[in-house]
């Protein structure tokens, strides 16, 4: 989570913080599952060229015994078309997001402390004593954590449940509806990856039907579908990018991402200033 930061801060340390880390993970991410990618085919072709074990060599039983398991493992991968791999990426991924929402909110709170006075606020109640014995960091987490408890976000799904949460500070607006139905898709993919152990049930059946799955059946997410989604959590961290800079006055990014042309700016319309600055990398 984010911590409030000194106002006398450089620009960057505040609302971007939470940017730039989110970033670095999704990036990282990414590289991890392309370098899973390409070390399991390796292993699989090296053991095609040279075998286990050059014959007459002695290597010790355990020895060939693991590189038999590596190799049976790496071509249940491949046969499996990665689930494993993408489902815990997948995981970490949706929480990633959820974390880089409450640090946007948090953040933009110290930079903007006027949104304090927006409505969602002003119903909080909290005891002023609890208040006064925490510190600033600590206020402005609980005020995060009663606005979504106040929202009851705990019941919604999808980017709603992100935008109520950004709209409390001013932050929340349209979404493309690509982005929006590949956002609720990921986080239904991600309940029956986390809570089912990836078997499908009549409610993932219902929210995404495209995937063609019997109650029972065991969900798959291949190369193409987890690039998809991959794609659309990072373009929607841009979305938000390209709103604040919006509010700021600045110029937008122009990223865009395969199957998400144009929802980087989707419904945001740039404030005109007289000085713009780019977001500061």
């Amino acid at each position: 989570m984010a911590n409030v930061p000194n106002r006398r801060q450089p620009q960057k340390e505040t609302w971007q913080a939470p940017f730039m880390r989110f970033a670095d993970y999704i990036e990282e991410t990414g590289q991890l599952v392309e370098m899973a990618y390409t070390g399991t085919r390796a292993l699989l072709t090296l053991h095609d060229v040279f075998g286990i074990v050059e014959e007459g060599t002695e290597v010790p039983e355990d020895r060939l015994s693991h590189r038999r398991d590596q190799i049976q493992l790496a071509q249940r991968q491949i046969d499996s078309k990665f689930r494993l791999l993408h489902g815990h990426a997948i995981m970490g991924t949706w929480g990633s997001l959820e974390c880089l929402i409450e640090d946007i909110v948090e953040a933009w709170m110290a930079f903007k402390p006027e949104v304090l006075h927006r409505q969602d606020f002003e119903k909080i109640k909290i005891p002023l004593a609890k208040f006064l014995s925490l510190s600033d960091d600590q206020r402005v987490r609980l005020l995060v954590s009663e606005i979504q408890r106040d929202l009851k976000l705990d019941l919604r799904s999808g980017v709603t449940k992100f935008e109520k949460l950004l709209d409390s500070v001013g932050l929340g607006g349209p979404v493309d509806p690509r982005l929006r139905d590949a956002l609720y898709e990921f986080q239904n993919v991600r309940n029956v990856l986390a809570h089912r152990a990836g078997i499908v049930d009549q409610r993932f059946i219902e929210a995404c039907p495209s995937y063609g799955l019997p109650i029972g059946g065991r969900l798959i997410i291949d190369q193409e579908n987890f690039t998809r989604l991959h794609n659309a959590v990072y373009t929607y961290s841009i979305v938000l990018i390209n709103r604040i800079l919006a509010l700021l006055g600045r110029d937008l990014s122009h990223a865009d991402y395969p199957g998400f042309e144009g929802a980087t700016r989707y419904g945001i319309e740039p404030t005109p200033v007289e000085t713009k600055a780019k977001l500061v990398d």
